[in-house]
């Protein structure tokens, strides 16, 4: 006669499920490995950017006036917008430009306040020290500054104005915000 032992069994049995299990993941992960393939181009700028100009704000500060606005007076920000470029060589590259993109007002280049605005009816424009106008989104890339060897600043001035056609009524006061991308372009 046979003594058959329930608990025994029982724990033998469930030992030799796991131990089985135990392969499973393994074999799992192997049925669906895959590989990961990375590629790309180094490239070598003639400039490294500043982190901390890279990305900024510019201030308008308080009390714009509308009504100066509406008489075609800019408000300049009041101070200039800096990109601070370290580590020039000149062995890759003489000159730069910067290229702005964003949501533009109409065709003459400036930037439009961003859609969540209070105020309306104006616009931002860009220009050089020199006040050569810098329009966004445009195709052709100027100007052209020479790349000196080290570091360097490239300095822009913004403004805020009317838009074309801008009434009494069309301007509306209020905190405003815009935003511009910039692109740094190296020949």
């Amino acid at each position: 006669m046979r003594i058959f032992n329930h608990k025994r069994t029982f724990w033998m049995s469930m030992s030799a499920i796991l131990w089985c299990c135990s392969f499973l993941p393994s074999v799992a992960q192997a049925a669906n490995s895959n590989d990961i393939q990375y590629s790309g181009t180094l490239i070598a700028l003639p400039c490294t950017v500043d982190p901390n100009y890279e990305n900024f704000g510019v201030d308008f500060g308080g009390n714009i006036n509308s009504k100066d606005l509406l008489n075609g007076q800019r408000r300049y920000s009041k101070e200039d917008i800096q990109f601070h470029l370290t580590d020039c060589d000149t062995s890759l590259g003489n000159s730069i430009a910067v290229k702005f993109s964003g949501v533009s007002t109409t065709d003459n280049g400036l930037l439009n306040v961003d859609a969540g605005s209070q105020a309306s009816g104006i616009a931002i424009g860009l220009e050089t020290p020199s006040g050569v106008a810098l329009p966004i989104n445009n195709t052709q890339v100027e100007p052209l500054m020479p790349i000196k060897k080290g570091d360097m600043m490239i300095r822009l001035r913004s403004y805020i104005q009317a838009v074309e056609g801008a009434t009494v009524e069309s301007i509306q006061p209020g905190f405003f915000t815009a935003t511009l991308t910039y692109m740094l372009i190296y020949q």
